[in-house]
């Protein structure tokens, strides 16, 4: 399996578990009047998942080492 390969099933991934997180029934849940840290709950269950889907494409994508060419210095 290639590199680009893994990128795209994990970029896909992460996609449907975004699609399942940020969804209806599972938002739904963080719907109440509790207020962590001065904060209402569905607003910080929403900037989390946001969050991590961010770092976890981030993280899946990355940037990859380029090895400089022989007889160059670094």
């Amino acid at each position: 399996m290639t590199e680009d390969s893994r990128t795209q099933e994990r970029t896909a991934g992460l996609f449907l578990l975004g699609l399942l997180a940020l969804n209806y029934p599972l938002v739904s849940l963080f719907s109440t009047a509790l207020m962590p840290f001065g904060v209402p709950l569905l607003y910080l269950y929403l900037l989390t998942c946001w969050l991590l889907l961010i770092i976890g494409i981030a993280r899946a994508v990355g940037k990859k080492r380029l090895d400089p060419p022989a007889g160059e210095p670094d």
